[in-house]
């Protein structure tokens, strides 16, 4: 094996020697520039040396077949690791050397990785020798295919080796005179990088979440995994929208960093959290090209050695809305660990080109993950096997304490080429939008914005995993000092020296924050200086309610002290309307929660639950036995309390109607049955003492709620929130306080808000047609409106239950073919018959089947993309038919008009099938009135279609299905091919594009 091995090794050798005089060749080094230097640069080669490299080339192939055939022969095959040079060896080269490991089981042909031609080598070479090829043809005619194998031998050498490793790049003439002006020059033009990885995993949204972590779990035992993962179907963002729903970042959030000169070492930079008094989220428009190897090289290399002057607008603090909250999971081990914001919860990292994270690792050697949304994020990270000699290195230049986040502390940003020099290993990571990244435990790392880029990060363990490490070493600048009481595996040490200005602690991109608890800049303190960042230990803003002792009695401030209340909530929404308090007797408590009500941001709450309810992937079914609905209903807290907005707002429904179920489980007695209750804790393994406390909570919901129907779906959901009031605030309101906090709600725009919240939480009821509000078909933010205009368009779109008929709006002309022996003017839809039946459900002469004959399964208002608002088919249980072939699905109504009045695709024609050739009579208009079904989409390959029927007495336009209509799939209907309905390109999938 040692003969093999030695073998190998030299024939190693022997091709980097030839692929270095083949860049040589193509690439010579950089000289002062002259007129005749421009000159004989912008030569092509001649065609002498176009064969001396193709000889050069053939060489290389030929030393490949042989390495590859070796390692065929080979009883074990060589698995590659990034390896720095032997100290003796020229420092410019990159040496990959094998180490014999036994091989993956999935691995093939894969032979020992040998020094690959650049890439932009084999281009430049196929540009020249194309160019003399194409002379030659001229005198000559067509070369051989024997002569030209050396040139795809070459194209087939860079395809040799692993995809998770790409070849040693070429520096270009610009980039080259970039990097001599900003960093220091090197004896060579190679740049040797380490390996930049292509994702070989992947995962989808639906993925992610809870399942997240046992994703991963599965990836990380691979020796392929290299902590880089492509999310496939990451949704595009409509950023505009996003800005406008966040809130204002807080003062203990990071919103700049800034860079120093190291005074210890060249090559090496701090990066420190900076004071910014102002943030403005960057603009967001096209995610610029991904940077070359060489790119990423310079630009890591630049920030170290001649880093940017100034601050750098950089947000890293807890979400600012909900949009990505669901995406990452901290895994159930780190879950259930004391709340830390940026560990078990997510962390949004905003920033512009050169904001970033100085080398770290994680906080009790946690993993982490951090997915890119937007533009591009560098990354640097440390192989494992070459974590205590990178240690050992920063040990040696700089003063250190004890702790295990001495690193972090220091603010250090070390470069790739000081790296390199100092033989530590390392892989570089581009990430781009969709790629996410993830750490090892105790896994150092470094990370750079190369453009404006926007990444959602969090901490996370795998199952079984240890949140804190036996003996972890922490001090009162790491971020779980503040724990060092609480748990015995932590131990406090001395604080880092201040010389070598090593005083501040750095910046973290990875989720985790450490820092001095409760740290603020003083009034006397510069405004640039630098600080270190808290730990999320929130501090009690102005307007958070304060927590009184039990029994206390409400305080009765004088009036001056709510007006500077009502101020505070108009310098935080400026567009709020104040309650009414006059001379009333009222604690600032409860006023600022009634204030809170009264926010615009409570419009925009609102708003945000109708938009999560038209995503396609929500569902909402119950049971309508008592017993399973309980128990669905507790089911659905435990599931819901984890997800966010409409999650949140159904986790507070459940627990609303969970003891509104027990209270009606009590048929007219005093007290629930207690054999009842025994039988329902015994099948859900509920402890008696849990069952209570979600019941008092759902009462106590339903108590402030009693006489203001929807009033749940206004309350806020988080304390994420610019007013710093949670909902816990207001489960904490006295009984006393309560009439007090209905009082401050009496008014007329409450009354409007709660009426248009009421009908979206009906229609949360899988037994109710969804609602349908007048401001979705609005493209201006709703919550900037004035107020008349906005709580017209808060309220839900005219419901139309049958078609509506108004003799005396229009002038109405007798269609075609209506009997002389018939009234006119009348219902056009009417069944005027003397023998015709007069519904086609029943046998009645009055009836109400066209409001109780509509399908069992409600559909539901989805958005779909381009096409807009549609129909979901709903079943009982997911995978499930929800209407058979012929089944009814519904009726379409609206507003009838006299025929030709519209043309427009609100306005359907309206036919008479039992009248002679089938007239149209009338229109129905769907614009300013209807139902969910004016919502149908069109589709060429329709799952329904419409029919008339008759129906209570009238001709109506039914939907009925055309084929079995799956959970969850769009209903759709034929438009038609006339140019009048369908004037763009069709949208549906079925239509051929």
């Amino acid at each position: 094996m040692s003969d093999l091995a030695s073998r190998i090794l030299d024939l190693g050798t022997r091709l980097n020697q030839v692929t270095h005089i083949l860049s040589q060749v193509l690439f010579p080094a950089k000289k002062k520039r002259t007129r005749n230097r421009r000159h004989a640069e912008s030569s092509t080669l001649t065609p002498s040396w176009a064969d001396e490299v193709k000889k050069l080339l053939q060489i290389s192939a030929d030393l490949q077949d042989v390495i590859r055939e070796v390692s065929r022969s080979s009883p074990q095959s060589i698995d590659l690791v990034h390896r720095s040079p032997p100290a003796a060896g020229p420092s410019e080269d990159v040496f990959l050397q094998p180490s014999f490991l036994p091989a993956p089981q999935e691995q093939q042909n894969i032979g020992p990785c040998q020094p690959q031609l650049p890439t932009q080598a084999v281009q430049a070479l196929g540009q020249q020798a194309q160019s003399t090829t194409s002379s030659e043809e001229r005198e000559n005619g067509p070369c051989s295919s024997a002569e030209s194998a050396p040139t795809a031998t070459t194209s087939m050498l860079l395809t040799s080796v692993p995809s998770d490793i790409e070849p040693t790049s070429l520096l270009s003439t610009e980039s080259s005179e970039q990097v001599h002006e900003a960093a220091p020059s090197t004896n060579s033009v190679i740049q040797p990088s380490s390996p930049l990885a292509q994702p070989k995993f992947s995962l989808t949204t639906d993925e992610m979440g809870p399942d997240l972590v046992a994703k991963i779990a599965q990836m990380v035992p691979d020796s392929n995994f290299n902590g880089l993962i492509r999310v496939k179907d990451l949704a595009p963002v409509d950023w505009n929208c996003l800005v406008e729903r966040t809130c204002p970042p807080q003062y203990r959030d990071q919103l700049a960093n800034e860079y120093s000169p190291d005074p210890t070492m060249t090559g090496c930079s701090r990066l420190r959290v900076s004071r910014s008094a102002n943030f403005r989220f960057p603009k967001f428009s096209i995610t610029p090209p991904k940077p070359s190897d060489e790119e990423v090289w310079n630009y890591l290399d630049r920030l170290a050695h001649a880093p940017p002057r100034g601050q750098i607008p950089y947000y890293v603090g807890p979400p600012l809305t909900s949009d990505f909250d669901l995406l990452l999971h901290p895994g159930s081990e780190l879950s259930e660990f004391t709340d830390i914001e940026g560990v078990n919860s997510p962390y949004w990292h905003v920033g512009e080109g050169g904001s970033g994270t100085a080398n770290h690792r994680e906080d009790a050697d946690l993993r982490s993950a951090n997915i890119v949304v937007f533009g591009w994020k560098l990354w640097i990270l440390i192989r494992d096997y070459h974590t205590a000699r990178f240690e050992e290195f920063v040990k040696r230049h700089w003063r250190t304490n004890r702790c295990a986040q001495f690193v972090r502390h220091l603010s250090l940003f070390i470069s790739p080429t000081t790296l390199r020099e100092a033989r530590i290993d390392f892989t570089i990571h581009c990430a781009g939008p969709g790629d996410m990244v993830v750490t090892s435990p105790g896994q150092y790392h470094l990370v750079a914005n190369f453009s404006t880029c926007f990444a959602v990060a969090i901490n996370f363990l795998l199952p079984g995993e240890t949140v804190i490490p036996a003996n972890l070493a922490v001090c009162r600048q790491c971020g779980l000092f503040p724990l060092n009481h609480d748990h015995a595996g932590l131990r406090a040490v001395s604080c880092p020296l201040t010389d070598n200005d090593t005083e501040q602690p750095a910046v973290t991109e990875s989720p985790d924050i450490s820092v001095v608890e409760g740290t603020m800049l003083q009034p006397n303190q510069r405004q640039h200086e630098l600080r270190p960042m808290t730990k999320r230990v929130k501090k009690t803003a102005a307007l958070r309610p304060q927590k009184r002792p039990k029994n206390h009695s409400i305080p009765t401030p004088v009036n001056h002290e709510l007006k500077e209340a009502a101020e505070q909530v108009k310098e935080v929404d400026p567009l709020c309307k104040i309650p009414s308090f006059g001379a009333k007797s009222l604690s600032i408590e409860v006023f600022k929660l009634a204030a809170v009500i009264y926010s615009r941001r409570t419009i925009s709450q609102f708003c945000s639950l109708v938009r999560s309810r038209r995503d396609i992937r929500t569902r909402t079914n119950f049971s309508r036995d008592v017993f399973t609905r309980i128990g669905q209903r507790l089911s659905n807290i435990s599931q819901s309390e984890r997800r966010y907005h409409l999650e949140l707002l159904c986790a507070r429904l459940e627990l609303s109607y969970f003891a509104q179920d027990i209270e009606d489980s009590k048929q007219g007695r005093t007290r629930a049955d207690p054999k009842f209750i025994k039988e329902f804790l015994k099948q859900t393994k509920l402890t008696r003492d849990t069952f209570e406390r979600l019941r008092a909570k759902g009462n106590k919901w339903n108590r402030l709620c009693k006489e203001y129907n929807g009033l749940l779906c206004l309350i806020v959901l988080d304390g994420k929130n610019p007013f710093c009031i949670s909902p816990q605030n207001y489960l904490d309101l006295k009984e006393a306080e309560v009439p007090i906090f209905e009082d401050l709600l009496n008014d007329l725009y409450i009354k409007s808000l709660c009426s248009a919240a009421n009908a979206f939480q009906q229609s949360l009821d899988c037994t109710s047609y969804d609602t349908e509000f007048c401001w979705e078909a609005e493209t201006q933010p709703i919550a900037e409106l004035p107020e008349e205009k906005l709580l017209e368009l808060l309220q839900p779109f005219p419901l139309a239950p049958q078609n509506i008929y108004d003799q005396d709006k229009y002038d109405w002309p007798r269609p075609p073919s209506w009997p002389e022996e018939w009234p006119w003017p009348v219902d056009p839809t009417a069944v005027l018959g003397a023998e015709e039946t007069k519904c086609d459900f029943c046998d009645e002469e009055s009836c109400n089947c066209i409001i109780h004959k509509g399908s069992e399964h409600k559909p539901r208002i989805k958005y779909y993309g381009e096409k807009g608002r549609g129909l979901q088919a709903v079943a009982c249980n997911p995978g499930e038919v929800a209407y058979q072939k012929g089944d009814l699905v519904g009726f379409i109504t609206g507003i009838i008009v006299p025929r030709g009045t519209y043309d427009d695709s609100w306005t359907v024609d309206f036919v008479r099938p039992d009248l002679p050739y089938e007239p149209v009579v009338c229109q129905i208009r769907c614009a300013e009135a209807g139902n969910c079904f004016r919502l149908l989409n069109h589709s060429c390959a329709p799952s329904a279609r419409c029919v008339q029927m008759k129906a209570s007495g009238r001709y109506v336009t039914a939907v009925k299905a055309t084929r079995e209509i799956y959970d969850g799939a769009e209903i759709t209907i034929c438009y038609g091919y006339k140019t009048d309905w369908i004037e763009n390109e069709c949208l549906c999938e079925a239509h051929p594009k």
